[in-house]
């Protein structure tokens, strides 16, 4: 039985910024991948570099090649495959020409290809896209709250399963604003109480008692453990990882260490090492 081959045109973006031998190998890499399928070119365009609609991978130049070729049907979903693992591929844009898109080839051919171009950035930049809202930070994506446009399948495959957004409805989007809300209040909370534990403890010194020889000096050292410890006693929860000593403590004496509090709030503390 003969192999069953169709019209085909695809339409793929790369990163804008990219240096111009970089996209030229890009390029060609892809016309080898669609020979090596059994592919036969029938027109290229070199559509070039245009401003995206919206940023993709936080890119907001696309390089974009549209080529049209003739390939077995078998060999489909082996292409979009390789799209898929090829990382440098913003994204594509694959369908099958039927007798209306050839008569609107035929049209572009005789009346220049200004439209269709304009038609087929259009058209890619918008299959397959779902708007979601972030409900996580995600690198290169953006940050909780965020409503962004992604690939279909990622949002439904990946996203949303995991729980690191939601479809962006009228609904979710209100619910969004509300937890960061309610996460900025939260916040402010917490800084508002590190302050004014700031204040009592730099306003307080503290003592630790050690077991120490003729001269002052201490059998051991005070480390990070033994101040959080004190801290504890004193009914401050005061993790050791938040404690600073600038040296080690082996000696007794007045000693000042840093104490973090709340992600930009430090304190300087004096500890009165006092020994037993």
């Amino acid at each position: 039985m003969p192999e069953v081959k169709k019209l085909y045109e695809t339409t793929v973006i790369w990163d804008g910024a990219s240096q111009d031998e970089f996209l030229t190998v890009q390029v060609e890499k892809l016309r080898d991948l669609l020979r090596s399928l059994g592919g036969e070119i029938k027109n290229e365009i070199l559509i070039g570099r245009r401003k995206l609609a919206f940023p993709i991978k936080k890119k907001s130049i696309g390089y974009y090649v549209h080529i049209e070729f003739v390939m077995p049907i078998t060999s489909l979903k082996e292409l979009e495959r390789q799209y898929r693992l090829n990382e440098n591929i913003l994204r594509f844009l694959t369908i099958v020409l039927d007798d209306s898109l050839l008569m609107m080839r035929e049209r572009v051919q005789k009346y220049g290809s200004g439209i269709f171009v304009e038609k087929k950035v259009a058209e890619i930049e918008n299959s397959k896209v779902m708007q979601v809202v972030l409900k996580k930070d995600i690198v290169n994506f953006g940050k909780a709250g965020d409503s962004i446009k992604v690939k279909d399948g990622y949002a439904r495959n990946y996203l949303i399963p995991k729980g690191l957004a939601v479809r962006a409805t009228e609904g979710h989007i209100r619910s969004i604003e509300l937890e960061k809300k309610q996460k900025v209040f939260k916040i402010e909370v917490q800084r508002k109480k590190a302050r004014e534990l700031g204040e009592v403890l730099r306003s307080t010194e503290f003592s630790i008692g050690v077991k120490a020889g003729d001269g002052g000096r201490l059998f051991g050292s005070v480390t990070s453990f033994t101040i959080s410890d004190m801290f504890k006693t004193k009914g401050y929860q005061i993790d050791r990882r938040d404690i600073v000593i600038p040296a080690q403590i082996k000696e007794v004496g007045k000693y000042e260490v840093k104490v973090n509090l709340f992600e930009d709030i430090d304190v300087d503390v004096i500890i009165n090492v006092e020994g037993l």
